[in-house]
């Protein structure tokens, strides 16, 4: 749980607004100009998607509040305080990062940052993962998503063949162990199926069954979203420092590796 703002003198623990974490920033603006804090927000959903993609957990922006620095309350002695933009925290599984992960965190940011300005289709694979985070969904909605992100980064060059190219892409891409690989082809593939069944309106019979295993939807979701997230941490690692057609030629040469 996350919260946009500024900390209170003299009332950082007051309950006020219930909020274990706060991003605060300056933002300056000429008397004349308007006032618009998209800029500043956008920043913070870049490193709320960054947050997202580097480890599992739920995290959100709930409020924005805003405190100018030279209006002060009539009231008391405290500047005065507007918010705005709540937004309702469904919960989650919490998130966690430990002190000791920032370092690492920091550098797979700024990778991340350069990569979303230089690589189209990473960006769209990106925002489809960060889309099945954000909102409290049933399974089949975030399976839709994260297959879409899938698509975006391993089809960039297909409109054909598109379950055997993307699972087995997908598969040779993360690991060179055959055992692996064919358990993640076979997964992947599954998640793909079972996508056209959902886009054209069938219903999906459970318990799923993968590897011999009779899992809920909610956990074959959870499994195919881990597949994906690794997939993009490595996409991110690899693609610094390299051109977009580099970046393809690697993901289609992997099967050949």
């Amino acid at each position: 749980d996350a919260f946009i703002g500024y900390r209170f003198p003299g009332i950082g623990d007051l309950e006020l607004f219930s909020r274990k974490y706060v991003f605060e920033s300056d933002y300056v603006k000429q008397i004349e100009e308007s006032l618009d804090y998209r800029e500043q927000n956008n920043l913070y959903e870049v490193v709320l998607t960054a947050l997202r993609l580097y480890k599992k957990g739920s995290i959100e922006i709930t409020q924005t509040m805003v405190m100018p620095n030279h209006w002060m309350s009539p009231f008391s002695e405290f500047p005065l305080v507007f918010g705005f933009g709540d937004k309702l925290f469904l919960g989650g599984t919490p998130y966690f990062l430990k002190e000791r992960e920032l370092k690492k965190f920091i550098t797979f940011y700024e990778k991340l940052q350069r990569n979303l300005n230089d690589i189209k289709f990473f960006e769209v694979a990106l925002s489809r993962f960060d889309l099945s985070q954000k909102r409290i969904r049933k399974p089949q909605d975030r399976l839709i998503d994260i297959m879409i992100s899938f698509e975006a980064l391993f089809l960039p060059d297909s409109r054909s063949e598109l379950s055997h190219k993307l699972s087995t892409r997908t598969a040779f891409f993360q690991t060179k162990n055959r055992k692996k690989r064919r358990e993640l082809t076979l997964l992947v593939k599954r998640a793909y199926n079972l996508r056209s069944e959902i886009v054209h309106g069938n219903k999906i019979k459970t318990p799923i069954k993968v590897d011999g295993e009779e899992i809920t939807i909610d956990a074959f979701v959870d499994r195919i979203e881990d597949v994906l997230r690794a997939s993009l941490h490595k996409f991110n690692d690899i693609a610094h420092q390299k051109s977009e057609g580099e970046i393809k030629e690697i993901i289609i040469d992997s099967i050949f590796n």
